[in-house]
């Protein structure tokens, strides 16, 4: 049977990947925490209001962590977990966790024109991907998905770049390499208007063809691969000329904006776990199956370049 040219490449590239070797053996020897455990220990809650812009805060990354959540009080116990870990590790930084009810108040306060536009995504998942976009442009910080864990802390990462994406696999020609799980930037960045008004432009176009309406090509890490790709291999005129014309709603902004510079960090940083490898599934079955997470020791010693670790969860499906 012939194997397909993409597949051929997945097998290749899990088979060269070393992480791949430490997470199997891990899963088959490693010992797992009970959350019955770790959920007993305090932590700083997360705030549910609106950061304070800061006026220095386009000189670096702002010390703000985003997430979103569908409830305040209502989460499986390793998202609590995972999410506590970034005001254990960063407790000068500012952590926010807003629910859907807050995420449309966002957009209905700072973004009117929107509004229309977010209520018409037909699920929650497409709603939770675009405002973190807003915010990002909006606050600067750090956005994470709620099934990823900080491991150290994030200062040293503010002075990296202007926008932060991570790599994950070898692949770069994956359409989900640059995973929009985890992201990081200076607030004003003209690069999130390039990606709001491309996630509209796609909207309109999806209309037309029902058959791409999905989350990850619409507001999810496709789009963000691709407005990646826009935007380091064309000019800034050619940019603010697509945002105009693809949603003229954000010229103002784009006025006011930073067209800085996007740095692409390694695999082992934000991304070390691959979902798209097949040789890492056990691993992340066990996490899952036995409702367990690693010591932060464990975590550091398996991660050791990481500073942030994302598990996959999937828990938008």
């Amino acid at each position: 049977m012939e194997i397909s040219r993409q597949r051929l490449k997945r097998i290749v590239g899990a088979i060269r990947d070393p992480m791949s070797y430490r997470l199997l053996w891990f899963a088959k020897t490693g010992d797992l925490k009970p959350l019955k455990v770790l959920l007993g220990e305090s932590g700083r809650p997360a705030e549910h209001g609106l950061p304070d812009p800061l006026p220095e805060s386009r000189q670096s990354i702002p010390r703000i962590v985003f997430q979103t959540w569908k409830s305040h009080t209502e989460m499986p116990d390793n998202f609590r977990q995972w999410s506590k870990s970034f005001p254990l590790n960063n407790p000068e930084f500012r952590c926010f966790l807003w629910d859907d009810d807050d995420n449309r108040r966002f957009i209905q306060s700072s973004f009117p024109w929107f509004l229309p536009t977010y209520d018409s995504y037909p699920r929650e998942i497409f709603r939770a991907d675009i405002v973190r976009l807003f915010f990002l442009y909006v606050y600067g910080g750090f956005y994470a998905d709620m099934d990823s864990e900080c491991l150290r802390p994030l200062e040293g990462m503010r002075a990296m770049g202007d926008v932060l994406f991570g790599r994950m696999g070898s692949d770069h020609g994956f359409e989900h390499s640059i995973p929009n799980a985890i992201m990081a930037s200076k607030p004003g960045q003209a690069f999130w208007l390039l990606t709001i008004a491309l996630a509209v432009e796609r909207l309109e176009k999806s209309r037309q063809d029902p058959s791409k309406f999905w989350p990850e090509l619409l507001t999810g890490p496709i789009l963000l691969k691709d407005a990646v790709e826009f935007y380091m291999n064309n000019s800034k005129e050619r940019v603010i000329d697509f945002v105009s014309n693809a949603c003229p709603e954000l010229a103002g902004e784009l006025a006011k904006s930073d067209f800085g510079r996007i740095t692409i960090l390694p695999p082992p940083v934000w991304y070390p776990v691959n979902w798209n490898n097949f040789m890492q599934t056990a691993f992340r079955k066990r996490i899952y199956k036995e409702n367990a997470v690693l010591d932060l020791a464990t975590a550091r010693q398996l991660f050791p370049q990481a500073y942030i670790v994302t598990y996959w969860s999937a828990s938008w499906k």
